[in-house]
């Protein structure tokens, strides 16, 4: 017995051979688009020679006679709500085979391999006709039943070559009719040649097309976002980047942003996004305006800077798996992220390379892979900046096809370049001269002839001149609504914890893939530490010699607490330095999404802490193995466990001092000159060395942990006694008490603390 069922948008017939699952997921077996109705709502199920629904613990229930239920066994005719009592109903009427024979025709059966061939190969983006949903606008635009036609219509009443679009020499496009039999038809009326304007309606043999300015569209229109620009200026002080832009796209458009350096194109891109505001005008994603709508359509932008915005240590399927993580939904299930994983790979033509290092692929493909990074949230809007930069002919053309199909699924991509040679890619082309205004915004096909120039050459020598400015670009018209669209509400950010552990994980991952950089991190406290033992006195912190007055004097232990004081500076220094400023790209990106600040910092100081402690564990157990130590400590039992946590203290505090010095850099290159400096400041301040640290020196040096951390070493082991320390200054400072030692690691931990927050500050200031 079949099941025919019914709504307000379409009906199926189902086998009952068997089960289905009716939802909002793209995957079920019966899709349906409703923000209310769960992924998976619906059980549908031919059992025990009747028909059941069970509700699969959907959000919003399933509705019998107003009533919310688990399960239901179907008799005859049944209306049922899902998502709420009147939200969508659905009529379940079993078939009887006579029936099932009558209807078969005129309603689709389900059949789960052909609806999985159906989604793959994309034919929701086929119109009626069978030609695609939009026909891009060129110099010739074809129409006719051969296969070379730009539109293509498949129906007998179709000529061969029945008519054309063409570009006159004044730049406008005019509909010819060819001689076709059964005529050509505008806005109703049958035509030999006539220029056309934006709205018009071409007629076909019963098929009909709107003229618009990115092409032929079906008359019920493209599904996808548009995205309108009004009379857009921003400046700095007096001088003026962007200068009354106004342009609109329509929804699954490829648009590229092209101009001499200097015209605004990264300003105008900034403004797409969202993370410049304009100084007047407005930005229109759909019918929202961006700027006053920011945090609702922020998930709805997916951005690629010209940098690398992934890992590249990690593999494409881990970068991409770590992204998903953050940002997808929460109750996201770990299938559903792996097969949107798998989705966006095959799309980008990755999957053959999904387990490939990133630094190991193409500059191509991984370009596509930080594409791939913007796609698993299927954003309306995609906006890349120079995404074929330094990217060879083919590359270049490949990465431009891949953004052709994007847009051609569903997404309205924008892009800045500079190259010009596969522009024919694009639907649109939007030229910015000097001095931040539109020359020119429409077909690429037809930037020569509307400027009046042979080449790309001849047109950037043009945008440069002041001539360009007076180029007056056509401005978008009619009202924009500024109502949020349904869907347009801000997604709920995943838990704080979940982010620190996905953030942590991911790094430990990162870190774990570099094998240079582990060795490093291993070698390092180790090849100190060795150095420091072999030329440390074999005295350590006992009490050494005794003098002729029957003093112990050990003049070696100021040296030895010298060397924990330095390894541990530059172990925690070393740790950290390079950590915020190498992957500046990838961190502004994800804290547009909506990964906090707070978690990306706490990540980084649980990892680099975790390193750093262990670090400072291997190299003090070095320095101090086997060398004499005081017999107990002043707070813990063990004299040498109490100088190791001094270390620790010093070693971690130095660390968030590397993060707070990394937040600020420019450059991973700015790492390595800043860290040797750094460590010599706190080495000089510290007090350790033998040196005048009075008057303004020890002013300065209170403003340093090392300074702190060298007082907490210096009482722990009573350094004024091994060393007959005679200065009343530094007796005050050094003096062997337990309150010296734990007042001393306070103001450390106080410090630790302040480093923590400057960095965090700095972190989401640079957002």
């Amino acid at each position: 017995m079949k099941l025919l069922i019914e709504w307000e948008d379409g009906s199926v017939v189902l086998e009952p051979d068997q089960a289905y699952v009716l939802g909002r997921d793209f995957s079920a077996d019966i899709p349906i688009s409703d923000s209310k109705l769960s992924r998976a709502h619906l059980r549908i199920a031919f059992v025990n020679k009747s028909w059941e629904l069970k509700d699969l613990d959907s959000s919003n229930g399933s509705f019998f006679n107003g009533k919310r239920f688990d399960s239901h066994k179907l008799v005859k005719g049944t209306t049922i709500d899902l998502g709420g009592v009147g939200n969508m109903s659905f009529v379940f009427t079993p078939l009887s085979s006579s029936t099932a024979t009558t209807v078969k025709g005129s309603f689709q059966v389900i059949d789960k391999e052909a609806t999985r061939m159906t989604k793959m190969r994309g034919d929701e983006n086929l119109s009626d006709e069978g030609g695609p949903r939009r026909v891009r606008l060129q110099q010739k635009i074809r129409i006719g039943r051969t296969d070379e036609s730009d539109w293509h219509i498949n129906d007998i009443n179709v000529s061969r070559s029945h008519a054309e679009i063409v570009q006159n020499g004044a730049g406008e496009f005019e509909i010819v009719d060819l001689k076709s039999t059964n005529g050509t038809f505008l806005n109703g009326i049958r035509i030999k040649r006539e220029v056309l304007r934006t709205g018009d309606v071409i007629s076909v043999a019963g098929f009909a097309r709107r003229f618009t300015q990115d092409g032929l569209q079906i008359l019920e229109g493209i599904d996808g976002t548009p995205v309108v620009a009004k009379e857009i200026s921003f400046d700095i002080g007096n001088r003026l980047l962007l200068n009354d832009v106004s342009f609109s796209l329509g929804p699954r458009t490829l648009t590229a942003i092209v101009g001499p350096s200097g015209a605004g194109k990264s300003t105008l891109l900034g403004v797409l996004t969202g993370r410049t505001k304009p100084t007047s005008g407005q930005i229109f994603i759909g019918a929202v305006d961006l700027h006053t709508q920011f945090q609702s359509l922020s998930r709805q932008i997916g951005s690629v800077p010209q940098a690398d915005i992934l890992h590249t240590r990690l593999t494409v399927r881990q970068a991409l798996n770590y992204g998903a993580q953050l940002r997808l939904p929460n109750d996201t299930t770990k299938a559903e992220r792996e097969a949107r994983v798998n989705d966006v790979m095959k799309k980008l033509e990755l999957t053959e390379r999904a387990d490939l290092r990133i630094d190991r692929l193409s500059g191509g493909q991984r370009k596509r892979a930080s594409i791939g990074l913007e796609l698993l949230t299927s954003p309306q809007l995609l906006v890349l900046d120079e995404p074929t930069s330094g990217l060879d002919p083919g590359l270049d053309a490949h990465v431009m096809e891949t953004l052709r199909n994007l847009a051609d699924d569903g997404q309205t991509v924008v892009l800045v370049t500079h190259s010009v040679d596969n522009l024919d890619f694009c639907d649109n082309v939007i030229l910015l001269a000097s001095g931040g205004k539109v020359a020119y915004a429409g077909p690429s096909s037809t930037v020569f002839s509307k400027l009046g120039k042979k080449s790309w050459a001849e047109v950037f020598r043009f945008l440069a001149t002041p001539d360009a400015l007076l180029l007056a670009a056509p401005k978008h018209e009619g009202a924009i609504s500024t109502e949020i669209q349904d869907g347009h509400v801000l997604a709920r950010r995943q838990s704080i914890i979940k982010q620190i552990a996905t953030l942590a994980s991911r790094y430990v991952r990162v870190i774990a893939s570099d094998r240079f950089y582990l060795a490093l991190l291993t070698l390092i406290p180790v090849i100190i530490g060795v150095i420091s033992y072999a030329a440390g006195s074999s005295y350590g912190f006992g009490p050494g010699t005794v003098t002729k007055s029957g003093f112990n004097y050990n003049p070696f232990a100021q040296g030895t607490i010298l060397v924990l004081i330095l390894g541990s500076i530059f172990v925690g220094l070393s740790t950290s330095i390079q950590e915020i400023v190498k992957e500046s790209a990838v961190r502004k990106r994800e804290q547009s999404v909506g990964i906090r600040s707070r978690t990306y910092v706490i990540s980084k100081v649980l990892v680099l802490g975790f390193i750093a402690i262990l670090q400072i564990l291997v190299f003090t157990a070095i320095v101090l193995f086997k060398r004499p130590m005081p017999e107990a400590g002043l707070v813990l039992s063990s004299s040498r466990a109490e100088i190791t946590l001094v270390c620790i203290a010093l070693g971690l505090c130095s660390m968030l001092l590397g993060l707070v010095i990394s937040s600020f850099l420019s450059s991973s290159e700015q790492a390595m000159p800043t860290l040797m400096g750094m460590t010599m400041v706190q080495v000089v301040l510290s007090g350790a060395l033998p040196l005048e640290t009075k008057g303004i020196i020890g002013q300065i040096s209170m403003a340093v942990p090392s300074y702190w951390a060298t007082n907490a070493l210096s009482a722990s082991v009573d350094i004024v006694q091994l060393n007959l320390t005679s200065d009343p200054d530094l007796q005050e400072r050094w003096v062997s008490t337990a309150s010296n030692l734990t007042n001393s690691l306070a103001v450390v931990a106080l410090f630790a603390v302040a480093f923590i927050g400057i960095t965090l500050a700095k972190v989401r200031r640079s957002r």
